[in-house]
């Protein structure tokens, strides 16, 4: 280069790699900590949920003490408070079950009686 300014392209390669691993980290580690397992998740990490308020994570908790939580739809069953629009809310920022999202609707619930003619 003239006059010895600059970088050259051995170098500039070697810190753009330097880079971009470190953001690959930066993004790995966010999604990390992006989702929340209901079956490990601490009271306080609960709690850090949008909506979330300490009765019902301690309602999560006291029913994850007695057993752990097979899926969404045993959850769902267990923790007063939570029904599918909440568990979809709660997912959707990163709650899973078992490492599951939530899937949609549960079967049955929800459901309402046929409509008469």
């Amino acid at each position: 280069m003239a006059g010895g300014v600059g970088l050259s392209a051995r170098s500039l390669r070697s810190t753009l790699s330097g880079v971009l691993v470190g953001l690959a980290f930066q993004w790995s580690l966010a999604l990390a900590q992006a989702t929340l397992d209901a079956n490990r998740a601490s009271l306080a990490d609960i709690e850090r949920l949008r909506g979330v308020g300490t009765t019902l994570a301690a309602n999560l908790i006291e029913e994850r003490n007695k057993a752990s939580f097979k899926d969404w739809n045993d959850l769902i069953q267990r923790v007063r408070g939570i029904g599918a629009a909440n568990a979809a809310r709660l997912s959707a920022q990163g709650l899973t079950v078992n490492g599951a999202a939530y899937r949609g609707a549960v079967p049955g619930a929800g459901a309402s009686a046929p409509l008469q003619p």
